[in-house]
């Protein structure tokens, strides 16, 4: 799934986590994507519903 607020391609590729779980989502860096949390998600998805997303600037 694509959203486009303001310019902003988001991409919503990566959602994880219990689905009754309290919903967190990450953003990432300028020059990165939303590998930058691949070593946080096993901790994260345990207790959270985690959304990442992919940032692209047009």
């Amino acid at each position: 799934m694509f959203i486009r607020p303001l310019k902003l391609t988001q991409h919503i590729d990566d959602v994880q986590g219990p689905e009754n779980a309290t919903t967190l989502i990450l953003l990432h860096f300028l020059g990165t994507d939303l590998h930058l949390w691949d070593l946080q998600m096993p901790r994260l998805t345990e207790r959270y519903r985690v959304i990442r997303l992919d940032m692209l600037i047009n």
